[in-house]
Parts: C-alpha cells; structure tokens; sequence
C-alpha cells in the first residue's frame, strides 16, 4: 500500500457533524476503511479510527475518523495513534493498540473535522 495521506478526519457522530469543541471519549478500536471516493478522488483503503463520546450531551454518540494507514510523524495516522498511545512510536516499533481499548481520550473537533487525539491529564 502507497504513502497515501488520507484527511478525512471527519467528525461525524452517528452520521451528525459534532460541534466544534472537546470531547471525551472511549477508544474502541480500528477497524479498515475499504477504499473510496472523495472530493472526486479515489482513495486508498485507510484506517477508522472508533471512539464513543463518554461524557456531555453529545454521550454515546460514535466518532470515527478516517486516516491513510501509514503512520508517520506528519500524517493524521501518525498524530492519531500517537494519541492514542500517548508518544510517536520509533520507526518499525510494533504497537499493540488492543490494551488501548477502553482508554478515555480528549477528541478535538473543529469545522467538522477531529484535529486532535489527547490522553487526558492524570487525576
């Protein structure tokens, strides 16, 4: 598979565009996005990204961003799994993101669109 970096990060919840702000949310694990077209461009298979709102009004609706599937320091696989994982991964690193399931993270959204993976402060 090429170096395809896919931006659709769209911020749609159960198929509703979220508001622009912060969200907590339960990652639930990846799932692959079977290749498609947007904005008239066919795109490579990429990565879903699943998480649940767990906390405000916008609780229990699902998140699910789509990512190329090559993660690098300057594409949106990269950030996001650095997100999830809390770190870049060193190149070749082999990361095991099952013990990530169930994990709250903070989601940022912006014009439609998640511009943003966070682990929460520790409490």
């Amino acid at each position: 598979m090429g170096d395809v970096m896919n931006m659709t990060m769209q911020a749609e919840a159960n198929g509703e565009r979220l508001p622009d702000g912060s969200y907590y949310a339960i990652y639930r694990g990846n799932e692959t996005s079977p290749a498609r077209e947007f904005q008239g461009k066919m795109l490579e298979p990429g990565v879903r990204w699943n998480f649940d709102v767990s906390r405000g009004p916008c609780k229990g609706k699902r998140i699910g961003p789509i990512t190329g599937s090559v993660p690098k320091p300057n594409t949106a696989c990269g950030r996001t799994l650095a997100g999830v994982i809390g770190r870049m991964p060193s190149v070749g690193e082999a990361v095991n993101l099952q013990q990530c399931v169930g994990g709250e993270y903070i989601i940022a959204v912006s014009g439609g669109k998640v511009t943003g993976v966070t682990q929460p402060p520790a409490q």
